[in-house]
């Protein structure tokens, strides 16, 4: 038996049995090598040393063929082709073989089996074929081709490395994965592990362009790492404490949702105006938008939300949630699951997440004009200090805290029993169903003044000198320890009487307006406009006060010819007399 080196005529021939040369042909047309296995079953080596081919089996025989060599064929066995520092082509046909081609721009072919391909310094093409192949990249020219359904293939990379569109490779990886480089690795459109080193590393992982639910799963271990990922269901791993990590999500990964566990410190939309919406997971993360319309959610862990441009909404899922943006960033919306209060930054709507819910959620706005909405449970909702908000409560029994004279609050009838308080003089909307309405600091002496609407509301002043007006409605009005006015500037009718809990005579007084109390003259009221008693006496008593019922009248003809119409009952035994009231201006010119 015998095996040999063999291209057309050039042969060289040695022994199977005791691997010695028989025969040599030297010619410069030999650049092939065909090897066998020799009778003890042992692989032969096909190795150059500087101009020289080496042959050895495991039983250290081997034959020098000096010719120069360029192409290397293995058998059905189990091969390690080794080539020079020229171009080579190495086939290893079936078999797990091991395929080195050093330097020169190789071509090399594991054919079947479970093959190890290393091509070397030059820039190589690598192709495993059937089996669950192993590549060894080395330079970034490096071209890997592996066909769909060929086997689990794996690529090492010692530099940089984007794997072919059209190559199936299951692992791409660092070839040193304690080291510390700063290699970028990049997928293709094939579902990939991607693994870096303890180095900076950005991994990229091209998506699953192709049909199926696999995921592209980058590993970035220690360092600082770049992640740059390309489809929804990419799954990131980072531990804690391994660096300070970022997550770039692409338009084609819209709706990105880090996988939880991933320690990884910021996730930002790539640049641009693409809508692109992003949310972390529980630990806390800088999530950041582009200029386009995102949707930016944190999912509980104190996160900080950057918008950017755009008309942006976030969700915030924890009271330790920022949310950043800058003035003229768009018309934005933050959507909340817990109570929350907005930074200095100029959002546009602050709302519950589901307004149908029962979840007691307070918010609170800023300086700037916010519309605020609550859902069906028993909300606060807080405009801030300034701007011309809106606040919607809609069901439950909710709390309007005001801070600004411009604020609107609409309640429906129905929805709860609701209160507004405020820090401010302020008068409730025609729409708004309020049943109390407060001052924030009941001890404080700053004057307000206090309007009610058409709805019987509860009205309470401050220690100040208030001037509280219930309009419409059957209210009480209570005015606090100071010099208050109880204003009366709406028709009186039966269901515009007002009950005044605390009235000080001497202290506090009763306010006509001279467009609805039109019978009453002057800037007060003249002994014989008022009486003491149950009815009018004479034609000139406008006011009627029943002292022992504690009711006040009002008579407008003075007659008897029209009946007197009750305005107010007193809650304590009160002392009326022509010094307590006061005519005010008509309602448009009351002051404020």
């Amino acid at each position: 038996m015998f095996s040999g080196f063999s291209t057309g005529s050039a042969v060289v021939k040695y022994t199977t049995q005791t691997f010695q040369e028989i025969a040599r042909y030297q010619s410069p047309a030999l650049t092939t090598w065909s090897g066998g296995r020799n009778s003890y079953g042992n692989a032969l080596l096909v190795s150059q040393d500087g101009g020289a081919i080496v042959v050895t089996d495991a039983d250290s025989g081997k034959v020098t063929l000096l010719t120069p060599l360029t192409t290397f064929l293995g058998t059905g066995d189990a091969d390690i082709l080794r080539g020079d520092d020229g171009a080579n082509y190495m086939q290893g046909l079936s078999g797990d073989d091991y395929l080195l081609g050093f330097a020169g721009s190789d071509l090399l072919d594991g054919g079947t089996g479970n093959d190890t391909l290393h091509g070397g310094a030059g820039a190589d093409v690598l192709s495993g074929g059937l089996g669950n192949d192993t590549y060894v990249v080395d330079n970034i020219g490096d071209v890997v081709t592996e066909v769909a359904g060929e086997g689990r293939d794996t690529v090492f990379a010692e530099v940089s490395y984007t794997l072919a569109a059209d190559a199936e490779v299951e692992v791409l990886s660092t070839s040193a994965n304690g080291a510390t480089s700063t290699i970028a690795l990049a997928g293709n459109g094939y579902a990939q592990v991607i693994v870096g080193d303890y180095g900076n590393n950005t991994l990229i992982g091209g998506g699953t362009l192709r049909s199926g639910d696999q995921n592209d799963v980058l590993i970035g271990l220690r360092g600082d790492d770049r992640y740059v990922v390309d489809s929804v269901r990419t799954v990131v791993f980072e531990n804690a404490g391994e660096g300070a990590d970022v997550v770039t999500v692409s338009v084609a990964a819209s709706n990105f949702v880090l996988n939880a566990g991933s320690s990884v410190e910021t996730i930002q939309a790539a640049s641009g105006t693409d809508a692109i919406n992003i949310t972390g997971n529980p630990d806390a993360q800088t999530i950041v938008g582009n200029d386009g319309a995102n949707i930016l959610s944190g999912a509980g862990g104190g996160d900080t939300l950057i918008g950017l441009g755009g008309n942006d909404t976030y969700q915030v899922r924890s009271m330790g949630d920022q949310v950043i943006e800058a003035n003229g960033g768009g018309v934005d919306t933050v959507f909340a699951t817990v109570s929350y209060s907005l930074g200095a930054n100029e959002v546009e709507v602050l709302s519950t997440v589901v307004q149908a819910a029962n979840d007691a959620i307070n918010l609170i706005g800023n300086y700037a004009t916010q519309l605020i909405i609550g859902n069906y449970g028993n909300n606060i909702l807080n405009g801030g200090s300034a701007g011309q908000d809106t606040l919607i409560g809609l069901f439950g029994d909710d709390t309007y805290a005001v801070g600004d004279s411009s604020v609107t609050i609409v309640e429906n009838a129905g929805q709860g029993t609701d209160t507004v308080v405020t820090s401010v003089s302020y008068q409730l909307r025609s729409n708004a169903s309020i049943e109390n309405f407060t001052a924030q600091n009941l001890s404080g002496t700053e004057r307000l003044v206090l309007i009610g609407n058409d709805v019987s509301q509860t009205i309470v002043g401050n220690a100040g000198d208030n001037t509280i007006d219930g309009r419409g409605g059957n209210d009480l009005l209570v005015g606090g320890s100071g010099s208050d006015v109880f204003a009366f500037t709406t028709a009186p009718s039966a269901g515009n009487s007002d009950v005044i809990l605390d009235f000080q005579a001497g202290v506090d007084r009763i306010g006509l307006a001279s467009d609805v109390f039109a019978a009453v003259t002057g800037g007060g009221i003249t002994a014989g406009e008022f009486v003491t008693g149950t009815a009018a006496l004479d034609a000139d008593d406008r006011l009627i006060f029943d002292q022992a019922g504690r009711r006040l009248f009002y008579d407008a003809d003075g007659n008897g010819a029209g009946a007197a119409v009750l305005i107010a009952t007193f809650q304590n035994p009160a002392q009326l007399d022509v010094n307590s009231f006061v005519v005010i201006p008509p309602v448009s010119d009351l002051p404020s």
